[in-house]
């Protein structure tokens, strides 16, 4: 998907993968793969889809594209016409790749749950240093301890440097060294663990993340943030220039939150939601838009613009004007 709609379309749909399996009864209680079943259709759920598509995402990124796409190969090649079971995949990445993946199957296709990561950075200006602590909370009844591969981007004086880390104890420190007071120290930096995350982000360091990460996850998780510190004249500021963000979803989002502005700040940005309901490039924003002039402008005469919208064929518009 990526290299066919761009790496905001694919992010934007692994994000809704995940976010299905998350809030599936099922996440912590089953397997992806599994040996025995009373019925196939129980086969057909958010952990063996979303989950399993997620798994495979990370797996591509843990051996990268060439190794990935050479070991589905020789996978399909091999095993063409003939029943498979996942030892069979595993065989054909350990193949390619030269590596002992055991450890990667057993706790994600073999193992039910997923992590949850509480991440707290911080910077020492004595040894000029970056920590970074992340700790495994996830039910230790049930689930293990993942062994996680992941980049940190550290933004410090206008340069940003990648450093890798790997996650295999419940609770680990890692440090750097940076000669300034980083803006932002942005963990899992390829937006690609199936894990909930907890951060101690301020609200300086999501509005930096939001302006300069370079991804759909970055700016989605950035924006929600921002959201929950609607306080914030700063944070609703940002998320009013989020209107014009180039994915859609994120400037979805961010109309949903035009009835928590003050009155001069809906007022700066009416012309613009105006617009916004005709001429948006994506129906859901045009519907969005022509909810917020229903909902927050409703004592403003919008009859002209409910009028030329109702000549918009998209059934989120026509459903939003009813």
């Amino acid at each position: 998907r990526d290299s066919k709609y761009g790496r905001d379309n694919a992010d934007y749909h692994e994000m809704e993968d995940m976010r299905a399996y998350l809030g599936s009864s099922k996440a912590d209680q089953l397997n992806v793969i599994r040996f025995d079943y009373g019925d196939k259709e129980q086969m057909f759920d958010e952990v063996t889809y979303q989950k399993g598509g997620r798994i495979l995402h990370m797996l591509r990124k843990t051996v990268g594209d060439d190794a990935f796409f050479k070991s589905l190969t020789l996978y399909l090649s091999r095993n063409s016409y003939k029943n498979a079971e996942i030892h069979d995949l595993r065989l054909a990445f350990e193949e390619v790749t030269g590596q002992d993946l055991n450890w990667f199957f057993n706790e994600w296709f073999l193992s039910s749950g997923h992590p949850v990561l509480d991440i707290k950075t911080g910077y020492d200006q004595s040894s000029a240093k970056v920590s970074v602590t992340i700790k495994q909370t996830q039910n230790r009844n049930k689930l293990s301890v993942y062994q996680i591969p992941m980049a940190i981007d550290i933004y410090a004086g206008g340069n940003v440097k990648r450093e890798g880390i790997v996650l295999n104890k419940l609770e680990q420190t890692f440090e750097f060294p940076v000669p300034t007071e980083p803006q932002l120290v942005n963990v899992d930096a390829e937006k690609y663990i199936l894990a909930e995350k907890n951060e101690n982000k301020t609200l300086k360091q999501y509005i930096f993340q939001y302006e300069n990460a370079p991804l759909f996850m970055d700016r989605f998780e950035a924006i929600t943030a921002l959201k929950s510190l609607r306080k914030e004249e700063s944070a609703r500021t940002e998320i009013i220039k989020a209107f014009k963000d180039k994915n859609w979803y994120i400037r979805q989002i961010a109309l949903e939150f035009v009835s928590q502005l003050n009155d001069k700040e809906r007022e700066s940005v009416y012309t613009q939601i105006k617009e916004m309901a005709l001429n948006d490039p994506r129906s859901y924003v045009r519907a969005e838009a022509i909810k917020a002039l229903k909902k927050s402008y409703a004592q403003l005469d919008n009859k002209d613009v409910f009028a030329k919208a109702s000549n918009d064929k998209a059934p989120s518009v026509i459903k939003a004007l009813k």
